[in-house]
C-alpha cells in the first residue's frame, strides 16, 4: 500500500535519506555512493520507489569507472519523480526554518553581548581588542 508521506510524518533516517539522494541529483546527477548507504536507507529507498518519489537501482558493475584514483565510488543511480521533488523541497524549507530559529537565538545572545558594557564576554589574547 502506498503512504501519503509529508515532511511531518517521516522520521529522520528518511528524511537523511531524501536529502542525500536530492544532494547527489542536483551535484552528481543522481549517482549515489553504496558506503554511505545502510541497510535502512536502502529499505526507504524501496519504500519511496514504491511510493512513487523515485526511481532507484544498482549501477551494474560493468558500467562502474575503476576507482583506483580520487573518483567518487559510485554504486546506485537514483532519480526522483515530480512528487520526490516536492516532498524535498518541503523538507528543505523545513530545515531552513527550523536553522533559521537557531540562527534568530544566536543573533540575539550575540547582540545582548555587544550590549555589555564590561567586555568580560571576550575571549583574552584571542581578539586582538576586536568584537567577533
Amino acid at each position: 500500500m502506498a503512504h501519503t508521506h509529508t515532511p511531518f510524518n517521516i522520521n529522520r533516517d528518511q528524511v537523511s535519506v531524501l536529502l542525500y539522494v536530492e544532494s547527489c541529483m542536483v551535484d552528481y546527477g543522481g549517482m549515489l555512493e553504496g558506503r554511505r548507504l545502510n541497510d535502512t536507507d536502502h529499505g526507504n529507498l524501496r519504500m519511496f520507489m514504491a511510493d512513487g518519489l523515485l526511481a532507484y537501482g544498482r549501477v551494474p558493475s560493468r558500467l562502474l569507472p575503476d576507482n583506483d584514483g580520487p573518483a567518487r565510488p559510485i554504486t546506485h543511480w537514483c532519480v526522483l519523480t515530480a512528487a520526490g521533488w516536492d516532498l524535498v523541497a518541503k523538507l528543505r524549507q523545513r530545515r531552513a526554518r527550523i536553522q533559521m530559529n537557531s540562527y534568530v537565538i544566536a543573533q540575539e545572545v550575540y547582540a545582548a553581548l555587544l550590549d555589555r558594557h564590561d567586555d568580560s564576554w571576550k575571549v583574552a589574547d584571542q581578539t586582538n581588542g576586536a568584537r567577533p
